[in-house]
């Protein structure tokens, strides 16, 4: 008689977010994995927790704001995945660290970072509230007794569209330097393939599309079949000011413009490699075709 292969047991905590909904879908395809969910709302996507319940999977109910509801969530898992976005130090520092502590006590192998970005080490804590809480963590994690996978995608390409150009197409600085973009879905594809090999451990490098301003402007262009052409909205030395006027509000807008001047200055550019051979990511012209609310608008000279 035929054995069957030992799966692979997972905790996606925030499986069903922005993120965490796409590792679940992709991480549901593996059959080596063994899916569970750590959400706070079970009855916010009442399809996938289905999906997860079927598969044999457990949906815990629990609250990284709460750490004493986080007691024993890891228990037989081997791998955790955290899909956290958070500017509540309670919630990203302290519910972290009470769910990692968990996964020590529980003898859990491996622990995901929950940053799915780039490399911070060329940031300091200081610039941001959102720098020195994902610093802060990442610092206790590399601490612990347990392998750490550290997913680096660059930035989310609908992202790029809908928030960081909603205000019309531009860019800061140098029109040459390149910037990452990913698509979430891929990197909840990208995650999930990891997941599956339980030796995969450290970072994987793994842009979607390295791509200048100029460039995008092209391939939108190309497949919009419009004349789209991006302004200059300042210099890397404006946009420092302003990300130092913004640093002390620990908002959605601050945080752009932080991201922002990471983008443009360049430290937040990715290796020119991709760790994940067996995953083709989805080019920026392919996104632009799947998805038509991805879409970029001319800055009048009045606007401007």
């Amino acid at each position: 008689m035929q054995t069957q292969e030992k799966k692979i047991s997972i905790l996606i905590a925030g499986g069903t977010g922005i993120l965490g909904s796409f590792v679940t879908k992709h991480a549901l395809t593996k059959p080596n994995l063994q899916v569970n969910i750590l959400v706070r709302d079970p009855n916010k996507n009442k399809e996938l927790v289905q999906q997860v319940e079927s598969s044999g999977g457990r949906v815990i109910k629990g609250d990284l704001g709460d750490v004493n509801s986080l007691k024993d969530v890891t228990k037989d898992i081997h791998t955790v995945i955290p899909c956290i976005w958070s500017f509540d130090e309670k919630i990203y520092i302290d519910g972290q660290t009470a769910l990692l502590n968990d996964a020590l006590k529980n003898g859990v192998k491996r622990f995901f970072t929950s940053n799915f970005i780039f490399p911070t080490d060329k940031i300091s804590k200081d610039e941001h509230s959102y720098w020195k809480n994902k610093k802060t963590f990442d610092e206790i994690l590399s601490k612990a007794p347990i392998s750490i996978v550290d997913i680096q995608p660059g930035f989310y390409l609908e992202y790029y569209f809908l928030y960081y150009q909603a205000e019309g197409f531009h860019y800061w600085g140098d029109i040459d330097q390149k910037i990452d973009l990913t698509t979430i879905e891929d990197i909840g594809r990208f995650t999930a393939a990891i997941a599956a090999n339980e030796n995969a451990v450290g970072t994987f490098v793994c842009p979607g599309n390295s791509l200048s301003t100029k460039e995008i402007a092209e391939i939108y262009n190309q497949v919009r079949g419009t004349n789209i052409k991006p302004y200059k909205k300042g210099s890397i030395e404006e946009l420092k000011k302003l990300a130092h006027e913004a640093k002390s509000d620990p908002d959605m807008k601050s945080v752009i413009v932080t991201h922002t001047l990471v983008r443009y200055d360049g430290r937040a550019k990715l290796p020119d490699r991709f760790d994940i051979p067996d995953v083709k990511p989805t080019s920026l012209a392919e996104a632009l075709q799947q998805n038509p609310a991805l879409v970029l608008k001319e800055v009048t000279v009045s606007e401007k």
